[in-house]
């Protein structure tokens, strides 16, 4: 039976850091060029695959995400804000960083008009629930998208 002898891990990874990060060849799509090692030349050209189809999301799938959303909204409203305050009423903007996939990244709540006390408990509430909120999937590139909500004690 043959027994074979590998180098540890990090023996192999002190002599390319020995030399320092200017020893490492960085390339971006497109490039060409020559890279010397320990006296050889190697040749290198990168070409970068064609970009995935990209188009925005359609105006009716934001909307109807929005009427997907509004129920989520309405609860912290009703649970955040009108019980520190029955009159509570504003104007919330949801503006979120939306993934190709249809994950939401990003998510920050801004309220305009606000009048009454409790409308920071909502942005808090609305801000988290935002968090799990998720789009169609598709052909689409990373966008922001907003959403506008009207609250006022009769909602």
């Amino acid at each position: 039976m043959r027994i074979h002898s590998f180098p540890s891990l990090a023996s192999l990874l002190v002599p390319c850091l020995a030399g320092g990060l200017a020893a490492l060849p960085v390339a971006t799509a497109g490039a060409q060029g020559a890279v010397e090692i320990e006296g050889a030349t190697a040749g290198y050209s990168l070409t970068a695959p064609a970009p995935a189809p990209s188009r925005p999301r359609p105006a009716g799938q934001i909307e109807d995400a929005a009427r997907r959303f509004a129920p989520a909204v309405r609860h912290c409203y009703q649970e955040e804000g009108l019980k520190q305050d029955p009159a509570l009423s504003g104007d919330l903007r949801v503006a979120m960083t939306v993934a190709p996939g249809g994950d939401v990244r990003t998510a920050r709540v801004t309220v305009t008009g606000a009048r009454g006390v409790g409308m920071r408990a909502v942005v808090s509430c609305v801000t988290a629930a935002a968090g799990s909120w998720h789009f169609a999937p598709g052909p689409f590139r990373q966008e922001r998208v907003r959403l506008s909500f009207r609250l006022h004690a009769s909602d």
